[in-house]
């Protein structure tokens, strides 16, 4: 079995390099994160993939588990949402990644207090909207 090393952008390159030279091989953080969950056969069995992220934003996008879980689903055909704290980006840039849905947990200033004070609370109320949006009606 050979070893990944999942290189990251806070240093470490000689470590990295040092590896590489003894038969070890650069993977991304994402996917080395996907894999170790078993990402594809969860996403397989699942109809809506969620994920999450504290600040939803520009740096989300760009190579990020969020992004990542997005790109990962996207190829499977699974509908992607995210739940974050705050939603920085706009859907133009989100729908790019294949996320069908965003949504925030604290909307404007006020809510971001409450959910600083409630940080379990809130998000829990808001998985419960979100789960209600995307769950099939029943008869």
């Amino acid at each position: 079995m050979g070893y990944g090393l999942a290189a990251g952008e806070g240093g470490g390159r000689g470590l990295e390099d040092g590896l590489v030279l003894l038969g070890g091989r650069r993977v991304s953080g994402v996917a080395a994160v996907l894999e170790a969950v078993g990402f594809d056969a969860l996403a397989g069995a699942a109809d809506l993939v969620v994920t999450g992220e504290g600040t939803l934003d520009w740096q989300s996008l760009q190579g990020k588990v969020v992004a990542g879980v997005a790109q990962a689903a996207l190829a499977m055909a699974k509908p992607t949402v995210v739940i974050a704290g705050q939603v920085l980006v706009g859907r133009r840039d989100t729908m790019a990644l294949g996320i069908s849905g965003t949504y925030a947990v604290a909307e404007n200033p006020a809510q971001i207090a409450a959910a600083l004070a409630d940080p379990w609370g809130t998000l829990s109320a808001r998985t419960v909207r979100v789960a209600s949006t995307w769950s099939p009606r029943r008869s």
